[in-house]
Formats: C-alpha cells, structure tokens, sequence
C-alpha cells in the first residue's frame, strides 16, 4: 500500500517536516456541539475541556485504571496482554486518538488473538497511559474465514467519534475490488470490538478506493474523503462523497477534489506513468481549511500539503509545492496530547515500517 499526513518543525529529528500542528484530532465523543475552545475537523472536544480531572496528573492516571480494567473485561478470554514501547510494535497506517477515560488509543491494522485462540489478521488496536508503553494488541475487528467478505487486506483504519459512539474507518478488499468499509464499537468504547455497518464497503461498488476519513462540514453534515485508487484511474485522485447520518452509504456521486498530478512533485516511479494519491486527511488552522496527502517522488514516500481557496470541501484546491516529509515514512496523523503538546504519529520506513512520535510545534506554513 502507499502511504500519508501533518506541518511542524519536528524535534529532535533532523528531517524535511512542515506539518500542521493545528488542533486537528483532538477527541471527546460528544454528542452536542457546546461552545468548547478548541475543536477538531469533526467538531469535537478537546478530552480534556470535557473531563477536566484529565490536566491533573494523579486524577488522570485513576481514570485510566478504571478505563483499562473496562477493556480488559471487554476482550474476555485474550489472556494476558503484553505491554510494549511504541518503536517495538510492527504496524503501520497508525491512528492514535486521546479520549477522555484518561487513555490514548491506537489502531492500526495486524494481526492479533481472538477470545478463542485462533490469530487472525484484521485491525487491533492498543492503549496506553503515556504514550511510551502500550497494551496490546486487542483484536478491534478479526473476522473469521467465511465470516467476511474479503479477509486479505486491512489497511488505513482511522478512528472518528459520531452521535455518541466509536467508529473505525478501514479499507478492506483484495486486488479484484478495494474500498472504505465503516465499522461500528459494539462496547462503546475506542478499544472495541467492532462489527461492519454494511456488509461491504460504502465507496461505489466498481471503483478501487482506499483511505477514507470523516469530514463534518460547516452544517454538520458527515462526509467520506477517499482515493480513487491509481491501480485503476492511473492518474489517482481524491474525491468526497456526503455520508448518510447512520453511516450505511453514501448520498449522491462523489466529486472530484483533485488528481495525483495535480502535485508538483508527485511524480510516477521510473519508466511509470501512475500518480499515486493516499491518505487524505483534512483539518482547519487559522480558517483555512487545510488536507493533508501522501504521493511519490523519485521513489520515496511523501507528504504533501493543498489548502482549499473557498475554505469548503469542494475546493478549489491549492497545491503547495514544499514537500512536507521526504524521508520514505507517512500515513500520518496529528493529534494533541492531554498536557496539550502537539505531536504526529506516522510509519517509517515505508517498508518494514515502525511507530514514530515525533514532537512538533509552530504553526503550518503558508500558501
């Protein structure tokens, strides 16, 4: 899979990095829009503005216990679960999402253990207190062999609160068809487990689409950004497509954002003429609304930055020519921790990839 996300000058690592560290993944899943200070691209809470208890340090951390003996009781049968640093887990396409229990919580997708013993692959997800040691991985959505429509790729999930409860946005599919499929907490918690919505992806039917996230427009209306992928388009694009409030399809024929080409330095690999469009993933700094996106350069994974000139989802979208990471590592995304530092979390190399934090601060450069 090719990869994405975010702007900062980054800390201590000497790399090519811009990412906007605006207030982009902050969580609280609430269900009234309040008139809180800080919001992210869903409009929702800081965990923190919901659950102040969360910036004294003791509070939080008796907070977390509680939440972490819920999710052990939540996965009946798993066992003991092992506790590992964040840079020993081999996963990729990571999402991390602070909740207000006092806990972060990643997804990512792998492969993990079911109550029954059996390993399956799918998407797990992990928790921690700090974000150095996590526990993990617990199998947020394993589907059995003949239980599932497809059961060879899981990649890009993404972690979004709507109306109360706990989603996962996936991809799903193998190489005949591939798209979004959105799946639902069955506990009512970010740990899982998780049960599909529909039986198959939401994304149309007979295109090859991939890393969908949610967008909540200006009225509170749910939208799906996704890849078209370019295994079939050749030149890859990003389209949107409104999303129903109950998450089982889409209103209306997806709209064109823009193309791979559409980069300035989004180029096709060697003797190639594909452009590679991944991981779109959307915020708002200083109103602007802002994407991030992920391509290709001289064969080495990239993350890009286009800011929409309306400020609306239909765009028109200005590509920014500066790549914002060269180093053969994305699929990120950023988030804001309960002390309130901004940090990006992302898979690097892009091969053999591993969980990197990187610290960030400053604001994201400008068109």
């Amino acid at each position: 899979m090719f990869m994405r996300k975010t702007f900062c000058s980054v800390k201590p690592v000497p790399i090519l990095l811009a990412l906007a560290c605006a207030a982009t993944f902050f969580t609280s899943c609430a269900t009234d829009s309040g008139d809180a200070v800080s919001r992210n691209a869903q409009g929702l809470q800081l965990p923190q503005e919901k659950n102040p208890d969360l910036l004294d340090a003791g509070k939080r951390k008796a907070i977390a216990e509680e939440a972490l003996a819920k999710i052990d009781s939540q996965f009946p049968g798993l066992g003991q679960v092992r506790t590992s640093p964040l840079n020993q887990l081999r996963i990729r396409d990571i999402c991390i999402l602070p909740n207000d229990d006092g806990l972060y919580y990643l997804v990512a997708f792998g492969g993990a253990r079911t109550a029954d013993g059996q390993f399956g692959r799918g998407f797990v997800t992990y928790v921690s207190e700090d974000l150095e040691q996590w526990r993990g991985p617990y199998p947020a959505f394993i589907p059995k062999e003949g239980t599932f429509w497809r059961i060879h790729d899981f990649w890009a999930p993404e972690l979004h609160c709507w109306k109360g409860n706990y989603y996962i946005f996936g991809t799903t599919g193998d190489d005949s068809h591939r798209g979004t499929q959105i799946f639902r907490s069955t506990s009512g918690n970010p740990a899982g487990p998780y049960e599909p919505v529909t039986p198959r992806p939401v994304t149309p039917e007979d295109w090859m689409c991939l890393d969908g996230t949610l967008y909540v427009d200006e009225a509170g209306d749910p939208w799906m950004v996704f890849c078209h992928e370019w295994v079939q388009v050749t030149d890859g694009t990003i389209c949107a497509a409104r999303l129903s409030d109950d998450f089982t399809h889409l209103e209306g024929e997806p709209i064109l954002l823009f193309h791979g080409s559409d980069g300035p330095n989004n180029h096709p690999d060697p003797g190639k003429d594909n452009y590679v469009t991944d991981g779109a993933y959307l915020f708002r700094e200083d109103g602007q609304l802002k994407m991030i996106w992920s391509g290709y350069d001289n064969g080495a994974y990239n993350l890009w930055l286009a800011v929409s000139e309306s400020g609306k989802l239909q765009g028109p979208w200005k590509q920014i020519a500066k790549p914002l990471y060269t180093k053969d590592g994305g699929h990120g995304m950023h988030f804001v921790t309960f002390e309130g530092k901004h940090k990006i979390v992302l898979h690097a190399p892009n091969r053999d990839s591993r969980a990197v934090l990187l610290d960030c601060d400053g604001k994201a450069v400008q068109p």
